[in-house]
């Protein structure tokens, strides 16, 4: 994901212990898949005409509410000149039903200051959910056909009447099913 900010600027936060002045990028994935987030490039130039330099905190949360974040980096003198900053293996992973929230806090002794945001650049994966089986048919004498689940856990297996079905595991017990042609679902909380 890509965004664009050229000609972006935020003052600085004199006081770094509780930053107020932020920039906040938002990023989530869709259509049922998780999405790892790792990389994220920045361009940045402190925007004044003194050589002075200035600092940026960058966090990271899922919550809303921002009370559950994490530190990525802080990031010292950056200048007057455009300057790009790299954060390889993150591997920040969010669930489909949430969201990323990257937030960057420009901060220096003077309030008057400012850093200029030129782009940001996020770089990551999606991972689709899918259930498999092993093979497409089976027979009643098999024992047990085990599910296994890509992408995210924790969700809630269903079937029609009929297929012995675990809901939480997705397992089939194959003696005591009908015979039939079957589909299996599987819904995660929030889909």
């Amino acid at each position: 994901t890509y965004k664009d900010l050229e000609g972006l600027s935020v003052a600085y936060s004199s006081n770094f212990s509780a930053p107020k002045e932020y920039v906040q990028f938002e990023v989530g994935p869709v259509n049922g898949n998780k999405l790892t987030l790792n990389k994220l490039t920045l361009y940045l130039s402190n925007n004044n005409s003194t050589s002075t330099s200035s600092s940026v905190l960058i966090r990271y949360s899922t919550s809303p509410s921002f009370d559950n974040y994490q530190d990525i980096a802080t990031l010292d003198n950056i200048t007057t000149e455009m300057q790009l900053f790299t954060f390889d293996d993150l591997n920040i992973s969010i669930p489909y039903n949430e969201s990323l929230i990257i937030r960057l806090y420009p901060y220096k002794s003077s309030s008057y200051k400012y850093t200029f945001i030129k782009d940001v650049m996020l770089t990551g994966y999606t991972t689709p959910i899918s259930v498999a089986y092993g093979k497409d048919t089976w027979c009643t004498g098999e024992g047990i056909a085990e599910a296994a689940i890509t992408g995210i856990d924790g969700g809630r297996f269903s079937a029609a009447e009929g297929l012995t079905l675990d809901p939480v595991t997705g397992n089939i017990d194959l003696a005591n099913s009908q015979p039939g042609d079957y589909t299996v679902s599987y819904s995660v909380s929030g889909e």
